[in-house]
């Protein structure tokens, strides 16, 4: 069953954009993600946790759209550090 297809559609729009933001700030591990099959699964994890960014920012509203990409990139790069062990954060 393909996950993605199952999401709302602004939930989908979400989720694309979270994509957008790891793949361009962690393109690496993006890259390594999507290569050893797990990207789809990461993505879809990382979705309810950036989900009150999103709302906080409101998503797509352009005019924060700055802020949003900042906040996701600090939230996928503290979710690589925590559940990945990448070192990617100062201490």
């Amino acid at each position: 069953m393909n996950l993605v297809k199952s999401l709302e559609p602004d939930e989908l729009e979400r989720y694309k954009y979270l994509g957008h933001i790891f793949e361009s700030s962690f393109g690496e591990i993006y890259l390594t993600f999507h290569i050893s099959g797990i990207l789809v699964g990461e993505l879809l994890s990382l979705l309810p946790l950036c989900s009150f960014l999103f709302d906080e920012y409101g998503f797509p509203d352009p005019e924060h759209r700055r802020l949003l990409d900042q906040a996701l990139t600090g939230a996928v790069g503290r979710y690589l550090a925590v559940f990945h062990r990448y070192q990617l954060l100062p201490d």
